[in-house]
This record gives C-alpha cells, structure tokens and sequence, in this order.
C-alpha cells in the first residue's frame, strides 16, 4: 500500500551456487511503524525477485517484544554441520517514530503527546495496546535493542512443498558432471520421486530413485550422471524439497 517502503537491503552471496545472491530487505510499514525482513533473489545482481504477496521472511513480534519494531540480518552468513548461522545485528523493541534520538532523556507522555498529537499517533493501530501517552511513553522508557543470532536449515531459504496431494515439476533440460543430492525433508506417509529424462522427454534408463521418512541437507540420488543434456523430474507428496545439489 502507499505506506509501504523500501528501507535498505544487505545482500549475501551463496557460496557454491552459480552466482545466486539473497538480499536481506526491510520492508517498512508507515501505518504499523515496524519493519519485516523480505528475500529477494538475484543471478546476476541487476534483476531481483521476490516472495509472491510480500511474505515477510522474519515478521515482527507484537508490543513489548524484543523484535517489535525490527529485525536485521547481516552477512556473513556461517554454514557448519547442515546449519546457517546468521547475525542479527539487532533487533528493535521500539516502533520506528520513537528512535531514542528523538528524545533528549526518557521520554514522558506530554512531550508524545505534543510531538505526534498533531499526527494523530492515537489512530496508531497498537495505541490502544498502551491506552494513553503516558502508559506509552513509559514502556519506550524500557524498550532497547537486542542482538543476536538465528539459526536455520542450510538452504533454507526457500522450499517447494507438497501436502497430501501429489506436486510434480520437471526442469529445463541441463548439463551437470559428478553427482546428484538433494537437501530435503520428507515426512511419514510422503516420498518424493527424482528421475532423469532426456531432452525429448523420455525416460533415462536407469536414473530413477524415491525417498521416504528422510530429512538430510545431503540426501544421495545419483552417484553419476549422464554425459547427454537431461532434465530432473520430480514429484513428490507430504514433503519439502529445498535444493537440488551437482
């Protein structure tokens, strides 16, 4: 909407992945005075895409929790053992009008109330959490912020996911030397099937493998590919499939 803003990105380049970049992006909400953290994904650095309907990657907490105002993330980012590490450079208790320069001291209720009266801070959809200026400007008083690390799947960025229906997709046609894994996560009752097929569609012998009841960042499917163009087809049921691995 028209109080939606962009408010600054850092970008991390993927090791190992054929020049693909993440962008860690503040999208900030004037209406809300917080700021949720969207992915954006590029390949080359110039076009960037990212989640359909804006879906926040990190949302941020409600009042009086440590990430209610924002939540920064900031390269580099540490893999170890089928992890990422990342940093939060810090999170932010307070919504965005009541940065701590605004004030010279604690702030109290009359001096809220004759700064952001007139901008009608009352219509504020999380004033009334505090009820009045004074209440409000007391719990600012406390707020600060926090830095921290947050820890999740390697990869895990993004997943395609199928639920009780069967999904299928089936690549462009590619080349790729050496081997084939996948980070993945498969759960009771789901299997997710990985065949190779030639350029025209068929079937390669002997490129056919399922997965069941696994979860690994490193899952083997094939220990060789063929020397021709081919494409990856799978289709898969109560799974998430997070990278396909050469």
């Amino acid at each position: 909407g028209p109080t939606a803003q962009h408010y600054g990105a850092r970008i991390y380049s993927v090791p190992d992945a054929n020049g693909l970049m993440i962008s860690y992006t503040l999208a900030y909400s004037a209406y809300k005075q917080q700021m949720h953290l969207e992915l954006y994904y590029s390949w080359d650095g110039a076009m960037w895409q990212r989640m359909a309907e804006h879906e926040p990657w990190i949302a941020p907490g409600q009042p009086d929790d440590w990430n209610f105002g924002a939540t920064t993330l900031h390269p580099p980012v540490v893999e170890r053992d089928g992890l990422m590490y990342h940093l939060i450079g810090w999170g932010s208790a307070l919504p965005h009008f009541a940065e701590p320069k605004d004030y010279s001291g604690q702030p109290d209720g009359s001096r809220l109330e004759q700064r952001y009266g007139p901008r009608n801070l009352t219509d504020w959809p999380y004033f009334n959490h505090y009820g009045s200026y004074a209440k409000l400007a007391e719990a600012l008083g406390g707020y600060g912020y926090t830095p921290g690390v947050m820890i999740t799947r390697k990869d895990g960025w993004w997943a395609l996911t199928a639920g009780d229906t069967e999904g299928q997709f089936t690549t462009r046609p590619m080349t790729a030397s050496a081997s084939l894994t996948v980070n993945a996560r498969v759960f009771d009752a789901g299997y997710i099937k990985v065949a190779l097929l030639g350029e025209d569609g068929t079937p390669l012998d002997g490129y056919v493998m399922e997965l069941r009841a696994d979860d690994d960042t490193v899952l083997p499917i094939f220990a060789h590919l063929p020397s021709v163009p081919f494409c990856v087809s799978v289709t898969m049921k109560n799974a998430e499939l997070y990278t396909l691995n050469f």
